[in-house]
């Protein structure tokens, strides 16, 4: 039955009980107390040996008369007792309901917000801390959710514009190619315009599907220097292309427990960011070093760098420095996004500096024994 009774109903049989519990005792103690003093008082009266009882004046009173005065005073009391009780109980029921007044303010909010609102703070009229605190906790959680959905939502949008870019061109092109006979030259061309769009649409599927992934593969041991050095030779030709030299400033001994496939993606992304948006005759440098219970490595390049206020939206899916130059060099803007992803399963950090020389500088730690 109590279950059914709400915080309020329950406050109120909560605080009537103790309140009844205190006056019954305190009342029964009275009662015993006033019981003893009277037969103490009754003991100690001398009566004349030779007093008429059918002449004893009317002030005086006998036992039985006496004990009947006490049992009647005895009930008024608890009568009174039970008339006290009810009025508190009623004064408690409403004390209660006032006191929770800025809960059901709050839940009558919380009831009501919808992902439209979520930004739209609850009005609680109250001083009370706790009450506060509380409120604020829902606020900040809301808006948590609203930054989340609001992510969400140009996640969506720029994934859609991704994927809606290829198909408009190969619509348009194949629109244009069936209006008329074409060489085989032509044909050719639009055979690889097909398979230029057709490979830019798998490569985005993929990256979205590891930016999607979040359960990581289990930790092998490993010497980082041969990870490194085999990224280094899937990345040669695209170095060559660009004359852009790569440097592995890694110790042979240096072993380390991870995921092998997803710091494998990480140290490729970020080299080849390195290569794409370098200049000529550049170069990107590998350094990693064990330092007490983590591993760190940096990732320098000396290319064109990234202006210091666009630190913060380097990790945002699908942002780019430079469209243009991301949309020739094939290039979605989810690179980054899907290293700091890896990183966060790795349980590991990454930030982002300017490059003393030119250029930037990632710098990542990871410990060196993972909970994972």
């Amino acid at each position: 039955m109590l279950k059914k009774l709400s915080l309020r109903g329950r406050l109120t049989l909560l605080i009537s009980g103790l309140f009844l519990l205190m006056c019954t005792g305190q009342m029964l103690l009275n009662n015993y107390h006033t019981s003893q003093q009277v037969s103490a008082l009754i003991r100690t009266i001398q009566l004349p040996g030779e007093l008429d009882i059918n002449r004893v004046p009317a002030e005086i009173v006998t036992i039985g008369q006496a004990n009947d005065m006490l049992d009647a005073a005895f009930l008024k009391n608890w009568v009174a007792l039970l008339l006290v009780l009810l009025l508190g109980a009623l004064c408690t029921y409403i004390l209660v309901g006032y006191c929770l007044r800025p809960l059901r303010q709050l839940t009558e909010h919380i009831r009501k917000t919808g992902v439209s609102n979520l930004d739209c703070p609850p009005e609680i009229s109250t001083k009370v801390d706790e009450v506060l605190q509380l409120a604020d906790s829902f606020n900040t959680l809301s808006l948590r959710l609203a930054d989340a959905f609001a992510s969400q939502q140009r996640f969506l949008a720029d994934a859609a514009h991704e994927l809606r870019t290829p198909l408009a061109v190969l619509q348009t092109k194949l629109d244009v190619f069936s209006r008329r006979r074409h060489t085989v030259e032509e044909y050719e061309e639009l055979l690889e315009s097909v398979t230029r769009q057709t490979a830019r649409l798998t490569s985005l599927s993929n990256q979205l599907l590891d930016l999607t992934r979040k359960q990581p593969h289990a930790p092998e041991t490993f010497p980082l220097r041969v990870l490194a050095e085999e990224v280094q030779c899937d990345l040669a030709d695209a170095a060559a292309v660009r004359n852009v030299s790569l440097r592995l400033d890694i110790p042979a001994d240096l072993s380390v427990r991870a995921d092998y496939m997803a710091l494998y993606r990480i140290l490729f992304n970020l080299m080849e960011n390195g290569i794409k948006y370098n200049h000529e005759g550049g170069e990107v440098s590998v350094h990693a070093e064990k330092d007490g219970s983590h591993w760190r490595f940096t990732v320098a390049d000396t290319g064109c760098g990234i202006q210091e206020e666009d630190y913060l939206l380097l990790f945002e899916p699908f942002w780019r420095a430079d469209s243009s130059r991301s949309r020739e060099s094939g290039g979605a803007g989810l690179g980054l996004p899907i290293v700091k992803e890896l990183v966060g399963q790795m349980e590991g950090t990454i930030s982002v500096k300017p490059n003393s020389l030119q250029g930037t500088i990632f710098h990542l730690a990871f410990p060196l024994y993972s909970r994972n």
